[in-house]
């Protein structure tokens, strides 16, 4: 397990690239709006089980918002008169939604994400199926998936017992 692989994806909110080592997965984010981080995750802490999630980026229901704000906007300039031959109030709006609305459209695609969870049900990370690398995807989420089941302690001779259990 000493090959190296790596994936790298684009979302709407930034991108991601993912380096499988041995036991070990490195995670390094950039995101134009926050911080850029690094960090490691042993994947002897992970759970074998996977979910699979298909997520609708966030970033299309503020555009959405937007459409609906704009074309509120247009209407009740237009309806209540404050807009007049001069004033191009409305026309303006009207521009602005129909700009959100080709954004929001261009980004309404749901992105299949795979998470990972440690065996205490927390969420670890997450891969998006989204970018450069979107091909190799199936086939990165095997080898992680692989290399937390090898990475699984083996149980011992009388391990599997129970806690509660009798003698």
């Amino acid at each position: 397990m000493n090959a190296t692989q790596q994936y790298r994806e684009i979302r709407p909110d930034g991108t991601r690239e993912f380096t499988l080592s041995g036991y070990k997965l490195a995670i390094n984010g950039r995101n134009p709006l926050k911080n850029d981080f690094s960090l490691t995750v042993d994947l002897t802490d992970a759970s074998p089980d996977a979910a699979m999630l298909n997520v609708r980026p966030r970033i299309f229901f503020h555009l959405s918002a937007l459409v609906v704000a704009f074309a509120a906007a247009a209407v009740a300039s237009n309806v209540s008169g404050l807009s007049t031959d001069e004033n191009f109030g409305w026309q303006i709006c009207a521009v602005f939604a129909a700009i959100m609305a080709v954004l929001a459209a261009s980004c309404a695609k749901k992105i299949r994400f795979t998470q990972f969870k440690s065996r205490s049900g927390n969420v670890l990370f997450d891969i998006a199926r989204r970018g450069p690398d979107s091909a190799q995807y199936d086939s990165f989420v095997s080898s992680i998936a692989a290399a937390i089941a090898a990475a699984q302690p083996s149980p011992k001779d009388g391990s599997n017992q129970s806690l509660t259990g009798s003698t």
